[in-house]
């Protein structure tokens, strides 16, 4: 009994004297982040169908679906003949005008002077007074129907306003398009934002957060608050925050997570 005693005490000490392997690690690897998440989408600052703004019949659409186009690209063009030839006509009316004016101005000096010489009536000079002063009207509203008829020319060709993918093609080559009428839809593509719903309580918590992410196809874009709706959906009870991208953008129309991590 003595000697298993000893031979205990022998195995004890070996097991003390043995080294222990330890590794360290710094704190903030071993620490548990709590994190918070949410369903979020991408969304489009402008999602709108592009329209026509005069009547006219559609010539050329040089833009297919799923192409990407900057801003002021070309993406349709109607027959302009009838406005062009229209534009044509008032600034012949115009130029017509002018003359006329050119002959009052003309006359009326002719008529002053020979008022200084009691050789006309003071009557018959108001009266060139006021033909000059017509035609100066009529010449100001000639102007103004020609900058309308140069606006009607440049609508003849629909531009993009910025940088924009075509997701559908809403009329056809030769169709007449009317104002109002839809022509192609676009959706903005350096204009992005995320749309989550969170509880009411949850804003604060999130605006304090140290990083808010979308997390998407096993990929994470970092976040920023941009505004709260102060308005709660009395059917789910929640808020719409609405988010900008720090950096790298997730495509328009992703459906994520908002993930926030305290």
């Amino acid at each position: 009994m003595r000697s298993l005693s000893v031979t205990v005490l022998l195995l004890l000490a070996r097991i003390a004297a043995a080294e222990i392997p330890v590794t360290a690690r710094p704190l903030a690897d071993l620490v548990i982040h709590p994190e918070r998440s949410a369903p979020a989408s991408v969304e489009s600052v402008n999602n709108a169908d592009l329209s026509a703004e005069i009547t006219a019949r559609v010539l050329t659409i040089p833009v297919r679906v799923g192409e990407v186009v900057d801003a002021g690209d070309i993406l349709v063009e109607l027959d302009c003949r009838d406005y062009q030839s229209r534009l044509a006509a008032q600034q012949a009316t115009l130029v017509q005008l002018q003359s006329q004016k050119t002959l009052a101005e003309s006359q009326l000096d002719r008529a002053r002077n020979l008022k200084r010489e009691r050789n006309i009536s003071e009557e018959e000079v108001d009266r060139r007074d006021t033909e000059l002063a017509a035609l100066e009207a009529q010449i100001k509203a000639q102007t103004e129907t020609i900058r309308q008829a140069e606006t009607n020319v440049e609508r003849c060709t629909v531009h993009a306003p910025y940088r924009a993918a075509v997701t559908a093609r809403l009329t056809d080559v030769g169709t007449l398009a009317n104002p109002g009428s839809a022509l192609l839809r676009l959706v903005q593509l350096d204009q992005l934002e995320v749309s989550a719903r969170v509880r009411p309580d949850e804003v604060e918590e999130g605006a304090e957060a140290e990083r808010l992410e979308l997390a998407y196809l096993d990929r994470r874009y970092p976040l920023k608050v941009g505004r709260v709706v102060p308005v709660v959906d009395p059917a789910t009870r929640t808020v719409e925050i609405r988010l900008e991208f720090v950096a790298e953008q997730a495509p328009s129309g992703a459906s994520g997570r908002l993930v926030s991590r305290s």
